[in-house]
């Protein structure tokens, strides 16, 4: 039932994202967003339909799902997968909320604000999701179907659990990351990679066959990896220092007004504007 409520869901939220970009309700509030294309109506419609209509059918199919059966140990890899989807629901509930807020004031007459610091916002949350999902799919494939013995699953994790502590911490001091959330993410990303990686290697023995979801964590691993080093360091040295307002397309905390002849300060730089080529 839970996999069936998944799959419909997945296919509804798709078209409501469709509707938030092509309705124009967040063409204040988003580059991303088209302005209004008069589609409006339409688009609600068609989500609606499927709506109702996967609402029904499941209704009507209700007697025959499967019963269900006795919980899974937490020793066991269903009860993790489990636990890991639970996980992404939340996340994604997170992100349709916040993103949601322009609809929410529409049609409840609410004044909502959006957050001001839009990736501060998601980062507060979505940056511990994402922890918990490196270590999750780390640790997923030790765990055999059903059942597996602790000891079975200390003995097999242990190696890639302290290489990936090693690793991280000098990786850490030499990087400097001065946030507890993006040291946590970094060594959730290396032990997903060396634990899957190992997992292939040691316990499937290379077998290439088999390896498709070693593969397919390995991946996401460097995804979450490579968006940290490329955000987790970056700074913006861009801030105008002027007694003037650029507007709310150029925030003042990010940006600069160079008139030609004149120099400013940016971060440790002189910056002088000569004029252009062409």
């Amino acid at each position: 039932m839970s996999s069936l409520l998944l799959v419909t869901a997945t296919f509804i939220l798709i078209l409501y994202s469709s509707f938030l970009t092509r309705s124009g309700i967040l063409g204040d509030t988003s580059v991303h967003a088209f302005t209004d294309l008069g589609m409006t109506g339409q688009l609600l419609v068609y989500m609606l339909f499927f709506v109702v209509q996967a609402g029904y059918l499941i209704f009507i199919n209700r007697k025959e799902f499967p019963k269900g059966q006795a919980e899974d140990p937490i020793y066991s890899r269903e009860f993790w997968m489990f636990i890991g989807m639970l996980v992404l629901v939340i996340s994604g509930l997170q992100i349709t909320f916040t993103t949601s807020i322009p609809v929410i004031n529409k049609v409840f007459g609410t004044n909502m604000a959006p957050p001001a610091d839009v990736i501060a916002h998601y980062n507060s949350w979505q940056i511990p999701f994402a922890i918990i999902i490196g270590l999750l799919i780390g640790v997923g494939q030790f765990f055999k179907y059903k059942k597996t013995t602790p000891a079975d699953f200390w003995k097999k994790i242990s190696m890639p659990l302290f290489v990936s502590i090693i690793i991280s911490a000098v990786a850490i001091y030499f990087i400097k990351f001065d946030n507890v959330q993006y040291m946590l993410l970094f060594f959730s990303c290396i032990f997903a990679l060396l634990a899957n990686l190992d997992y292939a290697l040691r316990v499937l023995k290379g077998n290439f066959d088999f390896t498709g979801g070693s593969v397919a964590h390995i991946g996401i691993a460097l995804i979450l990896l490579g968006s940290l080093l490329s955000n987790g360091k970056s700074q913006v040295i861009s801030q105008n220092l002027l007694n003037i307002d650029l507007g709310k397309d150029f925030p003042n905390n990010e940006n600069i007004m160079l008139t030609k002849g004149d120099t400013l300060q940016m971060g440790e730089y002189l910056i002088t504007y000569k004029g252009k080529e062409k």
